[in-house]
């Protein structure tokens, strides 16, 4: 009985052995995929950074999209790099739509505001009316431009139409100094967002300080 107990041990214990093996076969290719993938972002996010820091013109028209000023860059570093997510154009399309609807209507509203006092409202209460939906065009204005930029990089990363394209938000750290800044060195974190259509180079498409990033789901 003890010797049979031990060979259906041996044999639970040899399936299990068999079946991790399988899931570790199975998940590693994928995981090497999309370790590859985020490491290929950082590597254009890398590079953009250093011709920021190297002022090389020819570099960042190649690099990204809108582009940061270059002038008072002294370095940088990725500070982390976030999951790359898989997006349609489409999908991509139908964002830049909306965020420029929605950019438009406020900046009519904010004009209006900005032209005639509420009938009902004093005229600290028009000022901080017309305040508010400034502030809200200028934040609708960041988000429309990383979304056509979005857009517009996907064109340029392939040299044929792509289906979709990936994206990954970067959070680095860059060093500003010069005249403009003042006589000491500054470091700043911001957000880069890059992309790559299927088989296409990847592009930075936008550049926030972290604090003014838009909320931009999903990319």
């Amino acid at each position: 009985m003890a010797g049979s107990s031990r060979s259906r041990s041996s044999d639970t214990t040899g399936r299990r052995c068999v079946a991790l093996a399988a899931i570790v076969f199975l998940v590693l290719p994928g995981c090497s995929d999309r370790d590859q993938t985020a490491h290929a972002a950082r590597s254009a996010v890398d590079r953009y950074i250093l011709a920021l820091a190297s002022h090389d013109s020819q570099a960042l028209h190649n690099l990204a999209i809108g582009p940061l000023s270059d002038a008072a860059v002294l370095g940088g570093d990725v500070l982390r790099v976030g999951v790359v997510r898989r997006i349609p154009i489409h999908t991509l399309d139908s964002l830049a739509t909306v965020a420029a609807t929605e950019l438009r209507e406020c900046g009519e509203a904010w004009s209006q505001a900005s032209a005639q006092a509420s009938p009902q409202a004093s005229p600290q209460e028009s000022e901080e009316i017309a305040d508010s939906l400034w502030l809200r065009r200028r934040a609708l204005l960041r988000r429309q431009t990383l979304y056509a930029n979005a857009l517009d990089a996907a064109r340029r990363s392939a040299n044929t139409p792509a289906d979709s394209v990936d994206v990954c938000r970067v959070r680095v750290r860059i060093r500003w100094g010069g005249p403009r800044v003042g006589p000491e060195p500054v470091d700043r974190e911001h957000v880069v967002r890059v992309l790559a259509a299927q088989g296409g180079r990847w592009i930075v498409f936008s550049t926030f300080l972290r604090q003014d990033d838009p909320p931009a789901e999903p990319i």
